[in-house]
């Protein structure tokens, strides 16, 4: 219900403010949107850009949380390759996303590869970073315990130290998904079509070139629906994790 509810809001005042600025061709009203949505399912070159947009978050995110399991990992096993990591978020983390884009670019050229290590490159700096110092602070705190229990590394760390991290696990999920979606329809929207990349962005970028404002709003539309749905299961994953911890 609450998804729904923020959603209407969301509506109510793309509504609002459409009919104050009073030009369809700049913002028109949310009816003239989502009278398009039959359209564009019926639409195949639209439904493949979906399917080929999902499919590569879903792909892109699989790779960014495996590199994430690993460096958490090696941090808890290596305190030096800790350091190494910490000292590089610090350093790439303020950078914004897209000054990656021209060196990837010089080196894999203007395609899907490209666009994957952009991802990762723009999510793992600041999740890793956090992530860092969510690690820190379970060794600080349950090292000693591990310690004194006689618990090698490898029962240290299924016991003890990813259980302690769980919350920040799916918190970190939730942040991984929005930098990759975010950075993925940015990068459709910029140079899609040239790098032989279908997607919701491409095509929202051809609708704008066509001057189709309804379409190219009625897809703006889907992407943010598409990711507030996205954010909702997880956040739906996080509260039962909390309520299974209230009930043990």
């Amino acid at each position: 219900m609450k998804l729904l509810k923020h959603l209407f809001v969301f509506l109510c005042t793309w509504e609002i403010i459409s009919i104050v600025i009073s030009n369809s061709n700049i913002l028109p009203s949310v009816f003239s949107i989502l009278k398009i949505f039959p359209s564009l399912a019926n639409d195949s070159l639209f439904m493949d850009s979906l399917l080929d947009s999902v499919f590569f978050i879903f792909k892109s995110w699989f790779v960014i949380l495996l590199i994430l399991f690993f460096i958490t990992l090696l941090s808890l096993i290596n305190n030096g390759f800790r350091y190494i990591f910490k000292s590089l978020c610090i350093c790439f983390q303020p950078s914004p996303t897209f000054t990656w884009l021209p060196i990837f670019i010089l080196i894999f050229g203007i395609n899907e590869t490209t666009m994957l290590i952009t991802m990762i490159f723009g999510t793992i700096w600041l999740v890793g970073l956090n992530l860092i110092n969510v690690i820190e602070t379970s060794y600080e705190k349950w090292n000693k315990h591990c310690k004194n229990l006689n618990l090698n590394i490898f029962k240290s760390i299924c016991l003890v130290y990813f259980p302690s991290m769980e919350k920040i696990i799916l918190s970190m999920f939730k942040t991984s998904f929005n930098l990759s979606w975010r950075t993925m329809i940015a990068m459709e929207i910029i140079f899609g079509a040239v790098g032989k990349h279908l997607g919701m962005g491409t095509y929202m970028n051809d609708a704008r070139e066509l001057l189709d404002v309804n379409k190219m709003y009625a897809i703006f539309f889907i992407i943010i629906i598409s990711g507030v749905f996205i954010n909702w299961l997880i956040d739906i994953l996080t509260k039962n994790q909390n309520r299974k911890e209230i009930s043990i």
